[in-house]
């Protein structure tokens, strides 16, 4: 059996976004300070309640990404939140993961786009 690059890009990241997102929802104590003070200026938005919906977005597209379903927009929506977090975080000390994690999603979207633009294969 081969096993496809593809795969391995969905599963890698799936697992990144459904480890972040449930964590995030179980100790919310622990990513709270990830999330910017401004966002509580946000008409009935309080970081908490963000952090809760940033982690059930984090849920789903782990799913999506897992289970292969809307692959061109579970790659673009991961490669966007990545892109998110690393602008409104800034460069820290452990950015070097998120551009491992941007190379990967976008790496993905790239497979797609090469599927879609092939008008004679088949996927």
């Amino acid at each position: 059996m081969k096993i496809k690059p593809e795969l391995v890009l969905r599963i890698g990241l799936a697992g990144t976004f459904l480890y972040a997102g449930l964590n995030s929802i179980l100790n919310p104590t622990s990513w709270i300070g990830f999330i910017p003070q401004w966002i509580n200026s946000i008409p009935l938005l309080t970081r908490e309640l963000f952090l809760t919906i940033h982690g059930m977005f984090e849920i789903i597209l782990a799913i999506a990404l897992l289970v292969g379903i809307y692959k061109k927009l579970a790659a673009l929506l991961a490669f966007l939140s990545i892109g998110v977090i690393v602008i409104f975080s800034g460069i820290d000390d452990v950015t070097f993961r998120d551009f491992g994690l941007l190379g990967a999603s976008y790496a993905l979207m790239l497979l797609y786009r090469k599927k879609i633009d092939k008008p004679n294969s088949m996927s």
